[in-house]
């Protein structure tokens, strides 16, 4: 099992057992293996995207993951047709970072160009 869904299910179970957090929503947590491959992920992006809303319950997908640059880049424009967002906890491109072609991406890294920039820094 991968460290990184066992951390996000522990805070999935701890903001829905806080009333204060997200008052009358409960957060749920599906992890799919890609295993680093564009067909895969396209396959489980439709799954996710073929997952409806019922009267009972908001379906209000965003993709975490993946970390890779390649495969965001692969599947981001495919969420993004759906208003769906994806979230990558590595992905570095600096293609990424044009909100225009990838309105629906976030990163929680700089992209690449800001650890090169930073690495220059401390080298001078």
């Amino acid at each position: 099992s991968d460290p990184a869904s066992g951390a996000m299910w522990i805070a999935i179970q701890e903001i829905n057992n806080n009333s204060q957090l997200l008052p009358n929503y409960t957060l749920d947590l599906q992890v799919f293996d890609t295993q680093a491959d564009v067909q895969n992920i396209l396959r489980q992006a439709v799954k996710i995207i073929n997952h409806k809303s019922t009267d009972d319950h908001l379906y209000f997908p965003i993709m975490l993951g993946p970390p890779w640059s390649m495969l965001s880049v692969a599947i981001a424009p495919v969420l993004n047709s759906f208003r769906f967002g994806l979230m990558s906890h590595y992905a570095s491109s600096t293609t990424l970072s044009d909100t225009h072609d990838y309105p629906y991406f976030y990163r929680t890294v700089g992209h690449a160009m800001v650890g090169a920039e930073g690495f220059i820094a401390l080298c001078i």
